[in-house]
């Protein structure tokens, strides 16, 4: 029978070798993935390199209630759409062909929140003889995070014309224009999350972009000339 579990491919390879369980919250986690994500759940094979004759999986959540199970015939691996954010252990038996059962190996799972991303500038406008203006970029996530979890930001910058004048700059969530030449720009910062410890289950890090900031150059006037005349 194949799993019917649908939880972004990606694998958590040789996931299952860690005993015991606890809904205490923890202060780390092995995986970390992407709210609305969908992720491949891998067991191990059995000791000549094949599939077990049966995988029980089985997902608890914070309060070690059960919000997902699936017993899977000779299949190590299936699809995974993650539930809601927040922790969660992932506990997995396995059957041989004697039909006997093993202890439960558990790994644990945080799923993380969505979230947006704001940018604001110290001068939406200046003009082209001055040092330039600062774009702050700031990641609000849709609840609080654990422990390890930030953010990293690239920046992206574009002309009035369409052209691409920089793309993917890393940087911090600050980024200096200091355009000297007269015209509009546009920047969009693109946040991603970063996990101290753990591995994080996505192919683009959960990236998020924030909405289009324009910054004007303005042109100075002329010198002006001066002449002086009789009264």
């Amino acid at each position: 029978m194949k799993g019917k579990f649908t939880f972004l491919k990606m694998s958590l390879v040789g996931l299952f070798l860690m005993g015991g369980f606890t809904s205490v919250a923890q202060t780390s986690y092995d995986y970390y993935t992407c709210s609305g994500s969908t992720i491949t759940l891998n067991g191990s094979l059995d000791p000549d390199n094949n599939p077990y004759a049966l995988y029980v999986w089985t997902v608890k959540d914070a309060a070690d209630q059960i919000v997902g199970s699936e017993t899977i015939n000779a299949n190590q691996s299936f699809s995974y759409p993650v539930p809601g954010p927040g922790e969660y252990t992932i506990e997995l038996q396995v059957q041989d062909a004697a039909s006997c059962l093993s202890d439960a190996g558990t790994t644990s799972l945080y799923v993380l929140p969505p979230f947006t991303v704001d940018v604001s500038s110290d001068m939406a406008a200046y003009c082209e003889n001055v040092t330039g203006s600062t774009l702050t970029a700031e990641a609000i996530p849709a609840q609080a995070l654990p422990a390890g979890v930030s953010f990293q930001y690239n920046w992206d910058e574009t002309d009035e014309n369409g052209s691409v004048l920089n793309a993917n700059i890393a940087n911090t969530n600050t980024y200096l224009v200091d355009k000297t030449t007269v015209g509009s720009y546009y920047f969009v910062a693109k946040a991603t999350y970063v996990v101290t410890n753990g591995t994080l289950v996505s192919d683009d890090a959960c990236e998020t972009p924030s909405d289009v900031e324009t910054i004007i150059v303005n042109p100075v006037p002329t010198t002006p000339s001066i002449t002086i005349t009789a009264n």
